[in-house]
């Protein structure tokens, strides 16, 4: 799990770096996107272990944007944890269908996204 390389995807400057701070002292190995185009640019440049995705982004969501890779050989075997505000459950099923293989919602506990993270990075 150290040295795994994690893409946190999120428009809010307060999300990326709370999110990225907590990966880095656990030791993992971070970048980040403000938005799906950025995202999509982001997973073509650096090798990622994981996807902690947000899905209302401007110029493309994540529910795009997990399709998108998901459909895509290259990519599709990176996990996609969505983490959103989205709460209700038909987003959450978006989500999956979407192709995500987890959904959190905001506000989070860190140790819940820990949890997360350490079943689909070894």
């Amino acid at each position: 799990m150290k040295d795994s390389a994690i893409l946190v995807v999120d428009d809010s400057p307060v999300v990326v770096e709370a999110v990225s701070e907590a990966l880095i002292k656990d030791g993992f190995k971070v970048f980040t996107a403000a938005d799906g185009i950025e995202a999509l640019d982001a997973v073509k440049r650096h090798s990622v272990d994981l996807i902690l995705l947000d899905i209302d982004m401007p110029r493309m969501n994540g529910y795009q944007v997990c399709k998108l890779l998901k459909r895509d050989p290259a990519f599709k075997h990176i996990p996609i944890v969505m983490l959103t505000a989205k709460s209700a459950e038909t987003d959450r099923i978006w989500g999956l269908k979407a192709g995500s293989d987890e959904y959190l919602t905001k506000p989070f506990n860190y140790a819940k996204v820990k949890e997360v993270i350490r079943r689909f990075v070894k």
